[in-house]
């Protein structure tokens, strides 16, 4: 996970990437938190890596950003996609885009 922030240019195209990059990096730094308070998820001894020791709500909680992440990311790239195939996502005046 690298903070990927988005520059002014992108903001006016595409609005929610500037909450996507606050959640990216809070998501970042969670990971960051979870392996100094958890070393052996990092550590290894001589029969090898230590996860079995992680508590499951912490393995699952690391599940979990690495889903949201993916998710992040395939967003991005979507609409990065439809960006150079030229596509914007058609809204009438009197609509809200979301």
């Amino acid at each position: 996970m690298s903070p990927d922030v988005p520059t002014p240019q992108d903001l006016d195209r595409h609005c929610e990437l500037g909450p996507l990059a606050a959640l990216d990096f809070a998501l970042g730094l969670s990971i960051t938190a979870l392996y100094a308070a958890h070393p052996e998820l990092w550590l290894e001894d001589e029969r090898g890596p230590q996860i079995a020791l992680v508590p499951l709500h912490v393995r699952r909680l690391l599940g979990l950003v690495r889903r949201l992440d993916r998710a992040i990311a395939h967003y991005r790239h979507t609409l990065a996609y439809q960006d150079a195939r030229g596509r914007t996502l058609q809204v009438r005046d009197d609509e809200m885009p979301f």
